[in-house]
C-alpha cells in the first residue's frame, strides 16, 4: 500500500533558508575582525574577512525575502489571503514584540554602546521603551510582516484588476528568466540607491 503525500514542503527552499541563516551567522561573526566597527571588535583584522562579509551581505537578506514570498505563493493553494496574514501575524509578531521586549535589552545594556551605563538593568529597561527602542535584528520580523500585510491588501485588488498578470509575469520568470530578472532587479536597485 503506497500513501500520497499531501505535504508539499520545498526542502530546496528550507535547505536554501538555512544556507542563508549559516551565511549570516558568519558574517556576523567576521565583523569582530573586519576594519569596519562592531559591538565587539579584536585589533587583529584581516581584508579577507572584509571581502567574505562584503560578498555574503548583499544577497542574503534578498534571498530570504524572496524565499518567504516563494512560501507565501504556495501557500495561497491551501489558504485565503486572509487566513495567511493571521497566521503570519501570530508566526511573526509574537516572536518580534517578545524579541523587542525580553531578547534586544539585554544586549544593548551589556554592549559599549548602551547609552546610559550606570543605571540598573531594571532602570535601563524601562527607560529603553520610552527613549532607546531599538529593533536590532528582529527588524526582519517587522519587515516581513509589514510586506505580508501590504501584500495581502494589494493582492485581491491586483488580482481583480489585472487577472492575467500572474500569468504574465510566470510565463517571463521561467527557465533563464527566473535567475536573470531578480539579478537585474537588484543591480537596478544597487545602482539607483548607493
Amino acid at each position: 500500500m503506497t500513501t500520497v503525500q499531501t505535504d508539499e514542503r520545498r526542502h530546496d527552499l528550507d535547505a536554501l533558508r538555512v544556507f542563508c541563516f549559516g551565511t549570516l551567522i558568519i558574517y556576523h561573526s567576521s565583523l569582530v575582525y573586519g576594519a569596519k566597527s562592531w559591538w565587539i571588535h579584536s585589533s587583529d583584522t584581516s581584508t579577507l574577512i572584509d571581502l567574505i562579509a562584503l560578498g555574503s551581505h548583499p544577497w542574503r537578506m534578498s534571498l530570504l525575502f524572496f524565499i518567504s514570498g516563494l512560501v507565501t505563493a504556495s501557500l495561497l493553494k491551501k489558504r485565503s489571503v486572509a487566513e495567511i496574514r493571521r497566521v503570519r501575524t501570530t508566526q511573526l509578531l509574537l516572536p518580534f514584540v517578545l524579541g523587542v521586549l525580553l531578547v534586544v535589552p539585554p544586549q544593548i545594556y551589556v554592549s559599549p554602546y548602551n547609552p546610559k551605563p550606570d543605571l540598573s538593568y531594571w532602570e535601563f529597561w524601562t527607560s529603553y521603551f520610552i527613549s532607546n527602542l531599538r529593533l536590532e535584528h528582529m527588524w526582519f520580523l517587522a519587515y516581513l510582516w509589514s510586506y505580508i500585510f501590504v501584500w495581502s491588501i494589494a493582492h485581491p485588488v491586483i488580482t481583480r484588476r489585472w487577472p492575467g498578470l500572474s500569468a504574465t509575469l510566470a510565463a517571463h520568470l521561467r527557465g533563464k528568466g527566473l535567475f536573470l530578472a531578480p539579478i537585474a532587479f537588484l543591480s537596478v536597485l544597487r545602482v539607483s540607491l548607493y
